[in-house]
């Protein structure tokens, strides 16, 4: 039996409200929808949790939902997040330019049905009917003011997400229209319009915004299809078509990224980012044949941390070059920026060399609490004799220091006892002896 059904027979006003919105926070989304049907008290103690978090994408009944919440005058106080998914609908032009592109999906026997479907009537009305609002959405700033209004109006919000591998977000409103749609090939993740649109937004709402992520949020990944019993594969491409220009890569482009923050060093840009405490960016995969993509986005994630001088919190996850597998170094995106709050940093892939690495810990070792560093690369030595020269760094709160599978570690190595001097038992030799004595045993 599941908890909102054990809580419809209870007597709920012998419960106290903080326990009974504690014991509801803990249900799955969609059965917090479920639970608003019970009763008042219950539909009260849902909403708290189910609009804490508000998904939203560029679609009209996403946006008018947004509009509707934010001037609700109680689901309003309890929004605190916004995620954000750029899923759109691609612009072929007109119904005629539609049509050849979609013939041109049509090129083996396999991809006949799915030709024979997106070429019927209602899939182009549908078709012509979501473009037009896209393009009107666009060329009128609708999206941009309901958004600056609607942030307004939220009295708790205080982080963004723009979740630019959301495969969900969207999905039940373009199925709603078209019904089983596979057509991977026709939908793009348009980062380079939703992100200037969104900063742009938090900028003129002048929202207290402290968070902002650039990647997954795990809330928005359930499959809405078990909800409606529909089967559907929005993204999945059809045949040869998966290679085509269409179809753009499930990431987060340097052009997005340069677009939106690189410009912002000016007086609104830099008072909305200089109210940032916490930074995080997931996985991000640039590919070396467009040329200094990856050089791109370093400076754009740099100007970022440059122009957020108050972050407390810094977690930048794996960005390599598809192709090339290069990767980025600690000075490449930090430059010489001093956080003079930093308490916490997550790193996962960089490279560094160690006196790089040794000088940025020198200037934050009196604010940073937690270190953890993933995968790391170093450059002009080892990690033994890095942990010995931040020995000599002066680390005033530091309680917890983990290297991820770095010096060949595959597990979590706690170094902050050795770096502190609490003990002189090196964790990087201690490590590789373990290491040798099982290899040893296992030969």
């Amino acid at each position: 039996m599941h908890v909102y059904q054990l809580l419809s027979f209870s007597p709920l006003e012998k419960f106290p409200r903080e326990l009974l919105y504690d014991i509801v926070s803990t249900l799955p989304r969609q059965d917090l929808f479920r639970l608003r049907l019970v009763s008042k008290t219950l539909a009260a103690a849902a909403a708290a949790s189910l609009f804490q978090t508000v998904p939203v994408w560029l679609g009209l009944k996403s946006l008018e939902q947004f509009k509707a919440i934010s001037e609700h005058p109680q689901l309003s106080q309890y929004v605190k997040e916004i995620v954000f998914s750029p899923l759109r609908f691609i612009d072929h032009g007109s119904a005629d330019q539609y049509l050849e592109q979609t013939r041109n999906l049509a090129s083996q026997p396999s991809s006949w049905e799915d030709f024979q479907v997106m070429t019927s009537a209602g899939h182009i009305a549908a078709y012509e009917s979501y473009i037009e609002a896209q393009r009107r959405l666009s060329s009128q700033g609708i999206a941009s003011k309901i958004l600056t209004e609607g942030m307004k109006k939220l009295p708790q919000l205080s982080s963004l997400t723009v979740d630019f591998l959301n495969f969900n977000i969207g999905c039940l409103e373009l199925m709603s229209a078209f019904g089983t749609l596979k057509a991977g090939i026709l939908l793009t993740y348009d980062c380079e319009h939703l992100l200037p649109l969104v900063f742009g937004a938090m900028i003129a709402s002048k929202a207290p915004i402290k968070t902002f992520k650039l990647g997954e949020h795990e809330e928005f990944r359930q499959d809405p299809s078990r909800e409606l019993g529909v089967q559907y594969s929005l993204l999945e491409p059809l045949g040869p078509a998966q290679t085509g220009e269409g179809n753009h890569p499930r990431t987060i482009s340097s052009e997005a990224l340069l677009n939106t923050f690189y410009l912002a060093d000016e007086p609104n840009g830099r008072k909305a980012l200089g109210g940032l405490r916490a930074l995080e960016i997931s996985s991000i995969e640039t590919n070396s044949d467009h040329g200094g993509e990856l050089a791109d986005t370093m400076t754009a994630i740099r100007q970022i941390i440059r122009l957020s001088p108050n972050l407390e919190k810094v977690t930048l996850g794996e960005i390599s070059d598809k192709v090339s597998g290069e990767m980025p170094s600690l000075i490449g995106v930090f430059g010489s920026s001093k956080l003079q709050c930093l308490r916490k940093l997550d790193l996962y892939n960089y490279e560094s060399e160690t006196n790089d690495m040794v000088h940025f810990f020198r200037r934050h070792a009196a604010t940073l609490v937690e270190i953890r560093l993933g995968w790391m690369t170093l450059l002009g030595g080892d990690w033994s004799l890095l942990l010995t020269r931040l020995r000599k760094v002066t680390f005033l709160q530091l309680k917890h220091f983990v290297l991820n599978d770095c010096d060949d570690n595959e597990v979590d190595l706690e170094v902050q006892d050795y770096v502190l001097e609490k003990t002189d038992f090196d964790p990087i030799v201690e490590a590789r002896t373990m290491r040798d004595t099982l290899l040893a045993a296992a030969s």
